[in-house]
């Protein structure tokens, strides 16, 4: 089948009409509106399906245009102007932001890539998405417009996160286990070298008479309420862990000079907090504990200098008699 475009005209010259037909052969072009025509049914069909925000944006109108997904999953406009200043009002600050992405794809130094990012719903609610975007430039290399897509990976991320925890947390007490606290303990003096830290090594004392007189049940009870204890005594950014039986691990920063009054009420509020840990199948057994303690950088600058350090302390502390404390050598 061809496609032709039949054009005519009657042209009347003095007593004579003249009839004039144009034919032109439009098989090509016809077959290109089908093809766009179905290109297009196809596109639209598969951004119905699609569970993913597509977005392009204007750069030289500073316009960025959404799928209607956008609107119908985040609750905002399809339409935003100005998206490079809401972007540094809304994100400039964030620690998980898409901004990595944009400076990547506008410096030129890479034309695609993708990201995982914190977007706020318009009602407020924090989704994990991610982005993938794709630098489209004109012959001459000028950016012109940054197309991608937009998909939530809560789910994915929670998932994710949930197995982190569970590979990373002392499965009783849920603090750290002892090969997580070790890393990250390393880590925040290789990042903090001139940062003053202090390294905790507590144990409970007596702990082998919880299992003996009163069971394993009531020994992991001591277990776990002593480490929600110990969470509650110290900030939410000090590193919290168990490195093994009733042994605990607490590091944490401390702002020079921090003198040794300091350090002692810090300690003998700390052993008044864990001395009111009861237990539900004996409420009269009172808990106990010792402290060693190791200062960075006096006393190391790794996790196993200031452990040994900090271990040694806590075996002085008992030889005085327990429920004490030992941050320097006897």
């Amino acid at each position: 089948i061809q496609w032709f475009y039949d054009q005519r005209q009657i042209v009347l010259e003095g007593n004579e009409a003249y009839y004039y037909v144009q034919v032109i052969d439009i098989t090509e072009m016809k077959q290109t509106q089908e093809q766009l025509k179905i290109s297009e049914e196809r596109n639209q069909l598969i951004l119905k399906e699609t569970q993913s925000v597509i977005f392009e944006w204007n750069m030289s109108k500073d316009c960025i245009s959404f799928s209607e997904l956008w609107h119908t999953n985040y609750g905002y406009p399809t339409k935003l102007e100005n998206f490079l200043v809401l972007t540094n009002q809304l994100f400039g600050q964030s620690q998980h932001s898409y901004i990595p992405l944009i400076e990547d794809l506008v410096s030129g130094n890479k034309e695609s890539d993708q990201i995982e990012c914190i977007l706020p719903k318009a009602n407020g609610e924090q989704v994990w998405v991610k982005v993938f975007a794709k630098a489209i430039s004109d012959h001459q290399g000028y950016l012109l417009r940054i197309v991608g897509s937009i998909s939530d990976i809560s789910k994915e991320k929670k998932k994710t996160i949930q197995l982190m925890d569970r590979a990373q947390k002392d499965g009783l007490t849920k603090v750290y286990n002892r090969i997580t606290i070790e890393h990250m303990i390393n880590q925040e003096m290789l990042h903090y070298p001139d940062q003053g830290h202090m390294m905790f090594v507590i144990d409970i004392d007596d702990f082998k008479s919880i299992n003996d007189t009163l069971g394993h049940a009531a020994g992991d009870e001591a277990l776990t309420s002593f480490s929600s204890a110990l969470t509650s005594c110290f900030r939410k950014d000090d590193i919290i862990g168990r490195i093994g039986g009733d042994e605990f691990v607490i590091f944490m920063r401390y702002q020079a000079p921090f003198s040794n009054a300091q350090l002692e009420v810090k300690c003998q509020k700390l052993l008044s907090e864990l001395s009111n840990i009861t237990l539900s199948l004996d409420s009269s057994y009172q808990i106990h504990c010792s402290i060693g303690i190791a200062m960075h950088p006096e006393d190391g600058n790794t996790y196993l200098e200031l452990f040994k350090t900090a271990d040694k302390r806590l075996y002085q502390a008992k030889k005085r008699g327990k429920n004490t404390y030992c941050y320097q050598d006897q």
